[in-house]
Order: C-alpha cells, then sequence, then structure tokens
C-alpha cells in the first residue's frame, strides 16, 4: 500500500529566494556603511588621540569583520543545516514517491486484472468520436478475437440498421452529456454471430480526458428464457382460452372467479361477467362435498379426478369429473380448477353397466347350454342349462378354470381352444365326450372367440347342446316307426271304411227325407192349382207356408250334403284363375236375378293353388250372399280383389253387427231374419272348411248398412295363361251342381209361385 506523502518544512527552515538573498545583501551593506561611517564620524569627534583612535579604527574594523563573519558563519550554518534537512525531506520524498509509483503500478495490475476478469464485456471509448480506446479479455472472447490489436485492426460491422456503429456512437456521446445509459443491444461477433447484449454506458474523466466506459453483458440466454417464457404464456393462455376442459381460476380466501375459459362459459351456459369477480359456491349441488373438497385442496395442495355434481344456468344437473390445484398468482393462492363434463361418459357407463347386466342375464337364463370364459380359459358367466346340463350346482365357477372343472377334456379339445383363442371359429354337430364317471356323453358344440373394443381376441364363447336323451329319443322312434306302418294302414283302412258308411248315410237320409219333401210340396201345388178359387185365403195361406217349409227342409238337407262333402272329397290341387271364376259366377247371378242397377269390379290375374271345384264353391257362397245381402241397397257393388295369398270379396250392403260375429261361421246360424234375407245358415260354414282344408283363414269385417268384407288366404301359384278357356265343370260334379242350385233356388225364392 502506498506511504502518506512527506509534509512540508516548518518556518524555520525557511530558505530565501534570490530576492529575498539581494535584499537581505544590500540591507546589510547598508548596516555596514552606516556602520563604518557612524563609528567613524563618532570617532573623529569623540577620540583625539589619532593613536587611540587607530586602535579603535583597527578594533571596529576587527569587529566589524568578525560581526560579518560571524554572521556569515550563522548564516551559512543555517543554510547548510536547511539543506541538509531538505535534502533528507527530499530523499524521503523521492522514496515516498517511488512507492507510491510502484503502488500505483499495482494498483493498474489490479485493476487491470479485475478489468480482464470480469465476466462483463468492457469497452473504453473516446467521449466525442465513440474510438475504442481499449477492451478487456473477456470482450475478446466473447466476440471471438484472439487479441487487441486483431480486433483493432478488424472494423466493427453493422448488426443492422437499428443496431448500427452511427447509432452506437450517439449512444456513447448522449452518455458523456447526460449521464448513465442502459440498454438493448444486437451484437455481431467475429465470425458474423448476432447475440442481445446488455449495454451499460458511464462517462467519466480518464487522465484529463473524456472518456465513456461500456459494460456489456450477454443477455442471449436471459432472452431466450423470456422468448421461451413468453411462448409459454401464450401457450398457456392459448391452452386456457381453448382448452376442450372448463377451466376456472378461483381466489382461494374468498372462492370469488378470477377467470373462466369459453368451455366453461359453454358448459355452465352463463356469461363472462355473470360469473368473473363473483363467488361459484351456488353452482356446486352438494355443498357439503365442496366443503370436503376444499379442505383436501387446502391440506395437500391438489385433488384430482373426483366426480362432482354441478348446477348449470337452466337449472339442470350435471355431473364432471373435478380436478384443481393450489398456485401462487400475484403473491396471492389461487385454485387452478378443471372440469371434464363426463355426463355422457356417466350415461354410457350405466348404459355399459345395463347392457353387461342384460348379457349376463340373458347368457344365464339363456335355454341353451352358453359358457363364457377368458383368455386363460376361466369362466366369466354360464347359463343354469350349463350348470344344470353338466351338474355344477355345487361349484362356483366364476374365476375358476374351465379344465379344472372338466379334467377329462381330451388333448384334441384343447387344441381346438388354442385355435379359437387365434381367432378361428369351430363347431361340431356331433362328437363324444367320456366323463371322469365314465359315462359318455354325446355333445353338440360350437366355439366362438369374443373380443375386446380394440379387436383382440378376449377369451371364448363355448355353445354346447347335450344329444345323449335325443340320441337315445331317436333310437327310440326309429324302432317305434318300423312298426308305425302297419298302424297306419289299419287306422287308414278304418277312417275309409268310417267315411264309406257315413257318405252312405247321407245319400240315404237324403234320398228317404227328400221324398216326403217333394210330396208334400207337389201337393200343396196341385191343390193350389186345382182348387186354389174354391179355397178360403187362409187354407191357401196353409199351403204357401207348406211349400216354403219344404223349400226351407230341401236347401238345409243340399247344404248338409255340401258340408258332407267338402270335408270328405280329395283336394286335387291346381293353379285356379280366380278373376275369371269369379266373373263367370256373377255373370250367372245377373242371369238368375236380374238388377240393372247392380254393379261389380273384379281384379284381374287373381290366381291361386287349389282344388278348382272347392274354391268355385267358396266363390259361390260368398258372391251369392254379397248378391243377396245387397239386394235392398239404391247403388249395390260387389268387389273382389287382393294380393295372393290374401282375397277379398266386399260389398256395400246390409253389413252385420261385429258383436256377432263369432257365430257367421256355425253351421244353422243367421244374423238376419228369414223375412229379411232367406238362407239356412250353411254357407259360410261350408266355405271356412273348405279354406282350411287349403291351409288358409278367412274373416270378416262389417258395419251395419255400410256393407261386409270377407278375406281369405290361399296358397300363391304362377299365373295361367290369361287367354286359356276355364274347362266346364263335368255335368255329374255334386259340388258344381249342388252351387248351381243354390243360386238357381235362390233366385226362385225372391219370386215364389203363389
Amino acid at each position: 500500500m502506498a506511504k502518506s506523502a512527506p509534509t512540508k518544512p516548518e518556518a524555520s527552515l525557511w530558505m530565501p529566494t534570490g530576492v529575498q538573498a539581494a535584499k537581505i545583501a544590500l540591507s546589510y551593506f547598508g548596516l555596514g556603511c552606516l556602520w563604518i561611517l557612524g563609528s567613524g564620524w563618532l570617532l573623529h569627534h569623540l577620540v583625539h588621540d589619532e593613536t587611540l583612535a587607530a586602535w579603535l579604527e583597527i578594533i571596529k574594523g576587527w569587529l566589524f569583520v568578525s560581526v560579518t563573519a560571524a554572521l556569515l558563519g550563522l548564516v551559512l550554518h543555517r543554510y547548510f543545516r536547511e539543506i541538509r534537512r531538505a535534502a533528507r525531506h527530499l530523499q524521503e520524498e523521492i522514496t515516498a514517491l517511488k512507492q507510491a509509483e510502484l503502488a500505483l503500478k499495482q494498483t493498474e495490475q489490479n485493476y487491470r486484472e479485475i478489468f480482464n476478469a470480469t465476466n462483463e464485456a468492457i469497452f473504453l471509448h473516446d467521449a466525442q468520436t465513440g474510438a475504442v480506446l481499449d477492451v478487456n479479455d473477456t470482450m475478446l472472447r466473447m466476440y471471438g478475437y484472439a487479441s487487441k490489436a486483431e480486433f483493432l485492426a478488424d472494423p466493427i460491422q453493422d448488426s443492422s440498421p437499428l443496431y448500427s456503429i452511427a447509432e452506437a456512437k450517439r449512444r456513447i456521446q448522449l452518455a458523456a452529456a447526460q449521464g448513465p445509459q442502459v440498454f438493448e443491444w444486437l451484437a455481431r461477433k467475429k465470425n458474423g454471430a448476432e447475440f442481445w447484449a446488455e449495454v451499460s454506458l458511464r462517462g467519466s474523466q480518464i487522465g484529463g480526458q473524456a472518456r465513456v466506459l461500456a459494460v456489456i453483458r450477454d443477455v442471449s440466454s436471459r432472452k431466450q428464457m423470456e422468448q421461451a417464457l413468453r411462448l409459454s404464456e401464450m401457450k398457456f393462455s392459448q391452452a386456457f382460452a381453448n382448452n376442450p376442459a372448463a377451466i376456472a381460476l378461483t381466489r382461494l380466501a374468498d372462492r370469488v372467479v378470477l377467470e373462466i375459459n369459453d368451455t366453461w362459459v359453454t358448459l355452465f351456459g352463463f356469461r363472462r361477467d355473470e360469473v368473473v369477480g363473483h363467488s361459484a359456491r351456488h353452482l356446486w349441488l352438494n355443498q357439503d362435498a365442496a366443503e370436503l373438497l376444499l379442505q383436501e385442496l387446502r391440506q395437500h395442495g391438489v385433488v384430482r379426478d373426483r366426480e362432482q355434481e354441478f348446477r348449470k344456468k337452466t337449472g339442470e344437473f350435471f355431473t364432471v369429473q373435478f380436478s384443481a390445484q393450489i398456485l401462487e398468482l400475484e403473491s396471492q393462492p389461487v385454485i387452478l380448477a378443471t372440469l371434464v363434463d363426463v355426463t355422457a361418459r356417466k350415461q354410457a357407463e350405466n348404459t355399459l353397466r345395463e347392457r353387461e347386466n342384460q348379457l349376463r342375464l340373458f347368457v344365464e337364463h339363456s335355454p341353451a347350454a352358453i359358457a363364457m370364459v377368458d383368455k386363460n380359459m376361466r369362466y366369466l358367466v354360464v347359463s343354469h342349462r350349463w350348470i344344470a346340463d353338466y351338474h355344477l350346482k355345487e361349484h362356483n365357477l366364476v374365476g375358476r378354470s374351465h379344465y379344472e372343472i372338466f379334467p377329462e377334456i381330451p388333448q384334441r379339445w384343447k387344441e381346438v381352444h388354442r385355435r379359437c383363442l387365434a381367432g378361428a371359429t369351430e363347431k361340431c354337430e356331433s362328437d363324444a365326450l367320456r366323463r371322469a364317471d365314465g359315462q359318455v356323453d354325446w355333445v353338440r358344440w360350437e366355439i366362438r372367440p369374443w373380443r375386446t373394443a380394440t379387436g383382440v381376441v378376449g377369451g371364448l364363447i363355448l355353445f354346447s347342446e347335450l344329444l345323449t336323451a335325443r340320441m337315445r329319443a331317436e333310437a327310440a322312434i326309429r324302432e317305434l316307426n318300423r312298426t308305425l306302418d302297419q298302424r297306419v294302414q289299419a287306422r287308414t283302412a278304418e277312417l275309409r271304411a268310417s267315411n264309406e258308411e257315413l257318405d252312405s248315410f247321407a245319400y240315404a237320409v237324403s234320398h228317404d227325407l227328400r221324398a216326403p219333401l217333394r210330396a208334400m210340396n207337389g201337393f200343396s201345388q196341385a191343390l193350389l192349382e186345382d182348387f186354389g178359387p174354391q179355397l178360403p185365403q187362409s187354407a191357401r195361406d196353409y199351403l204357401g207356408l207348406i211349400q216354403s217349409s219344404s223349400r226351407q227342409m230341401s236347401e238345409l238337407i243340399h247344404g248338409l250334403l255340401r258340408l258332407s262333402r267338402s270335408m270328405r272329397a280329395s283336394l286335387q290341387r291346381a293353379t285356379v284363375d280366380l278373376s275369371r271364376l269369379a266373373t263367370r259366377i256373377l255373370n250367372d247371378l245377373q242371369q238368375a236375378e236380374p238388377r240393372p242397377a247392380m254393379t261389380w269390379t273384379v281384379q284381374p290375374g287373381l290366381v291361386a293353388s287349389g282344388d278348382e271345384r272347392l274354391l268355385e264353391v267358396v266363390l259361390t257362397n260368398l258372391l251369392g250372399n254379397a248378391w243377396k245381402y245387397t239386394a235392398r241397397t239404391p247403388e249395390p257393388h260387389i268387389q273382389v280383389r287382393g294380393h295372393a295369398p290374401t282375397f277379398v270379396v266386399a260389398d256395400n250392403g246390409a253389413g252385420f253387427d261385429m258383436q256377432h260375429a263369432a257365430k257367421l261361421f256355425q253351421p244353422f246360424q243367421r244374423l238376419h231374419r228369414e223375412d229379411e234375407f232367406p238362407g239356412v245358415g250353411i254357407g259360410l260354414a261350408t266355405v271356412q272348411r273348405i279354406i282350411r282344408r287349403h291351409g288358409g283363414e278367412i274373416s270378416a269385417v262389417a258395419t251395419p248398412g255400410a256393407g261386409a268384407t270377407f278375406s281369405f288366404t290361399l296358397p300363391a301359384s304362377a299365373s295361367p295363361d290369361p287367354q286359356a278357356p276355364i274347362p266346364a265343370p263335368p255335368a255329374d260334379d255334386p259340388l258344381r251342381a249342388a252351387g248351381r242350385r243354390e243360386n238357381q233356388e235362390y233366385g226362385r225364392a225372391k219370386n215364389p209361385v203363389h
């Protein structure tokens, strides 16, 4: 450390200057002259002895010389003493100066080391020109230079117009004139790479010259961090705003909402200004659960994936998956809450559970033997039939291995299981399984893999059916069938004989009953013709009743015969054109009972497969009834339509009450009085039996006064040639003859002869 500078000599050590020395010499000269002249004048006036005066002159001279010598010696003594003292002080000052110079050099070296060792680059600029006077080693490393000479020889290039050399000089001059300047600068290295620097300029006086010291700090990492922070903030802002989950920032102290994102607004249905700045407590459906969740959040700082229920603006409740954590925002704790609407997922989960339960119930209560196993062949669910078929009631199957329950499973079945677990589906119509107790069961089985949601095989579904009992029954049936043909032939012969006896009886009854009826009717007619004018009116009326009753009895006999024949006659199936058949029957009815107002519509192309004779009886009865029951209708109309296998006969006649429809197809049951519409009640019963013999059904719908519609079904067949003529029925065909007689008798009933 440099010593202190030497102090100045005291006043006694004063050294005269040249002028002062001249003044002292002149003063001494003056005093000497006065001494000589004064002492001489005194001696001249006071001493008159010349010898004494001469001695006194000598003494006076020597006295002057002695005084002068003494004074001169004193002066010289003091002068040399001062010179020695000054020399000593000068030596001390020289020593002090040398020490100060050494201290200065050490200080400069220390400052240079500090100058070079600092982490910041330092430039020393001329305040006026901006020229670089000095740089430190950190600057050389920072800018990529090997030495100061290299740097000073390499002119600095502009980074950009905003960071040019001219702008740098302006800022240097500004720092010298106005004070320190701090700013960011885009600097360029020797290799042309640019980096951000924080520049601090400060003016100072160094060696009497105005200088500006520039301290450069590389802030590229900080700029990158700031940029990354801005990017992170931007990403956070975008993630917050555009997150598909509802997000809210809430102050922990009072639970006031600070911010919400658009998804939150959409989910809850509130406007932003209705929520931000207000408490959200009222949105929690369960306040107790909310308080418990808040306590846990305060204790642990975070809660995750809790299902909570909230209330929308509309009052609708919904379920969310709630997660939250406590953050520090502007030195105050806030809650960052994320809400994901899981209402649809909950509904889907409930639906899935319901379907799983339904599937489990379906499997368990299925009438088939079904088992569902995982890929390790462990039972997941089995049907009750599986448990019953394999006598497993005492076993709890779920979770246990299929091979544990059935240790007797052969190796070939295990191979089948492995192939099915690889994705195959296999089945067998009949396979033998030898049980552990030695019993052999015959099984029909099918094995299919079931897959997870990702398409991976999750296990197998085993379908099985025990065939042992059925195979035993089939064996018994085969044994039974060996004797069945004989029994059938015997039963058929019995039925044929019974039918022949019944047919003979019917013909006999018909012949025996018809003869008396014809006699009664003939004799009554003869009486009216021969003795009618002579008989009283009451007698003629009685004869008319006898004739009417005999005709009705004859019709009943004909109906019974037709009903019997329709049940016994064998079916001769062929393709029947119902459209042409219905048209011919309607023409016959028009000839039998002409009606100018009657109209009908027959849909062409109505075709069925059946016995043409029996189907003619069906249409004769249905169309005859339609003709009969439209007799009192002002504009009667009959329709025949349909589309195989369903055909319809409809009219707009008298109709009937549907409450009595149950009696419609019963023999001898009539829904109208005899005086309204004649008949015996056999026709529709015959129609129903013929339709059922063909494998069909017949039904009727009617409204009193609005007509009736009869619908019947028959097997469909290929359409016949529309130009092919319908063959004429044989003259001896009893069914056709009965139909024609019924039409003729219906005409006579409408016009009786009295």
